[in-house]
């Protein structure tokens, strides 16, 4: 990933293939509940595995922060990444919307943007919307550092997130409409008609999956070898906290085995 214009262009043509897999399957086949995930998962496959030695195959805004705060990436990479991503998802979604008005009959509507209430598929609002796009961020950001190593080599990484993908889009697409992804809200919020509420309501689908990346990172943290002085998470306090925790959960380990061991000693002496 040193070559900057290689990283831009592999972004931007990953994004604008996820966009034709994901929402591209949902506006141009119907929304189905199974073969709608099911698009979304094979195409992160697809594109992991094609262009993941290329640009890590990110196509997603959090999973670039996500990166960028674990020091997987530089400052000058994030920001190519998001450019690329950003015009991936508008070419992408100018691709579906351009195929889906052949047909005479096609309305283009909220053309499966993410939203609340009447732009949710299953009619959710607020609440459920922000749990479930923050949770689905949190659970694909940790599952991309997690498997963001040395050992893991490209056909496994595409597996494993093609299926946590799968996974995110089976649990958020009757809330969502798949969400946990920026450039993927843009990109089809854009096109949506102009007279329903989808542009309007971009902007916590911007903001959430950024959150939640933060979140992911956090959670990365507690179960990876990596220390918090190696990420862009570092903060004095934050350190001091980690290792107060530490503190007392050793001597709650530690009290747990001298139990256990007294115990052992009584029934033996029995």
């Amino acid at each position: 990933m040193k070559n900057h214009a290689r990283l831009l262009g592999a972004e931007t043509v990953g994004t604008a293939l996820l966009m034709i897999g994901g929402p591209g399957s949902a506006v141009l086949g119907g929304l189905h509940p199974v073969a709608t995930p099911l698009a979304f998962g094979l195409t992160l496959v697809l594109v992991t595995a094609v262009l993941g030695p290329r640009s890590g195959a990110q196509v997603n805004p959090a999973v670039t922060l996500g990166l960028l705060l674990a020091r997987r990436l530089d400052g000058q990479q994030a920001a190519m990444a998001w450019i690329g991503q950003t015009v991936g998802a508008v070419v992408g979604g100018g691709l579906v919307l351009a195929a889906a008005t052949s047909r005479p009959d096609f309305e283009r509507g909220v053309f499966f943007s993410n939203g609340w209430g009447s732009v949710s598929p299953g009619g959710y609002d607020w609440p459920g919307v922000f749990i479930i796009e923050f949770v689905v961020s949190v659970v694909l950001v940790t599952a991309v550092l997690t498997v963001a190593s040395d050992r893991h080599g490209w056909a496994t990484r595409a597996l494993v997130l093609g299926a946590t993908t799968g996974l995110i889009a089976l649990v958020s697409l009757p809330v969502t409409s798949v969400g946990a992804n920026p450039a993927r809200s843009f990109g089809t919020a854009v096109f949506a008609s102009s007279d329903t509420s989808a542009l309007g309501m971009l902007l916590p689908f911007l903001l959430i999956p950024m959150a939640g990346s933060i979140a992911g990172v956090a959670v990365w943290l507690m179960i990876d070898d990596t220390r918090l002085e190696q990420t862009g998470l570092f903060l004095a306090p934050l350190a001091r906290t980690r290792d107060i925790a530490d503190r007392v959960v050793g001597d709650v380990v530690e009290t747990v085995d001298e139990v256990v061991e007294r115990a052992g000693r009584v029934e033996d002496d029995r």
